[in-house]
């Protein structure tokens, strides 16, 4: 059968559902703390935000809030796909079956969302309370899914470097810190002098961020700094999936 007939795009995309369908509904049926895991982070600054600042640094608190939940969603794949290499050799199985690796990694990304959905329609249900209204849904959207792949596909390329899985956390932790707490991601870009804002715009949790800030009307953006954003986005998303599916640890028969 070739690889570029419906039917085999059909059974790709089957093989990616039955893979989030394992390791998300299932996984989350029998073991719900991971749902409450995802919130945690977030709603804990959310609320030090509420008692400690005033006005529209809430706006940024939930904004940020939201980010985290998608940033982190991709970058914990890092673990499932060590533990499933390392331990389970679950990945080899499935190396052995028809299976592409883009679609493995479809899979399991689909399946952390089933964890981080409940937490991300909070978050969504409490910004209009704040007067935080997309004005620009397909941008908000779209910032969203870049900012989802290209931490997924990171996460991906990373569980491939590890020989333990207990050296996973520890980097899992330092590189959530360094992409959703360092950059601006809780605060305006807008207070950064302008050499700072062009480094910060090199991280694409903060590209996205500065786009969903600007959909949820927290601040306007210049049209060159929106195109910059928008660019990093892609790029990212764009080389760190390809370089996933390219380096990853697939041995085929």
């Amino acid at each position: 059968m070739k690889s570029s007939s419906p039917w085999s795009l059909y059974s790709q995309l089957r093989g990616a559902l039955a893979f989030a369908w394992l390791n998300g509904v299932i996984a989350a049926v029998r073991n719900p703390l991971w749902i409450a895991a995802y919130l945690t982070p977030p709603l804990t600054l959310l609320i030090l935000f509420n008692i400690l600042v005033a006005g529209e640094m809430k706006g940024y608190a939930l904004a940020g809030g939201f980010v985290i939940i998608l940033a982190t969603n991709g970058l914990w794949l890092t673990g499932d796909a060590a533990y499933y290499r390392l331990y389970l050799k679950w990945q080899d199985m499935v190396a052995a079956a028809p299976v592409k690796p883009a679609t493995y990694m479809f899979g399991l990304a689909l399946s952390g969302l089933f964890f981080a959905t409940p937490g991300m329609l909070v978050f969504v249900a409490v910004m209009p309370m704040q007067g935080l209204i997309p004005s620009n849904p397909l941008v908000f959207a779209l910032a969203c899914i870049l900012i989802w792949s290209s931490s997924t596909s990171l996460g991906f390329i990373i569980s491939n470097f590890f020989r333990e899985l207990r050296e996973v956390w520890p980097v899992i932790s330092i590189l959530t810190f360094a992409l959703t707490i360092i950059p601006p991601v809780y605060y305006p870009i807008t207070i950064l002098p302008d050499a700072l804002k062009l480094l910060a715009l090199a991280i694409p949790t903060s590209a996205g961020s500065v786009l969903l800030h600007e959909a949820l009307g927290l601040y306007s953006l210049s049209w060159s700094m929106r195109l910059l954003a928008l660019i990093v986005l892609v790029v990212y998303s764009t080389v760190l999936f390809y370089w996933a599916v390219k380096k990853s640890r697939w041995r085929q028969p």
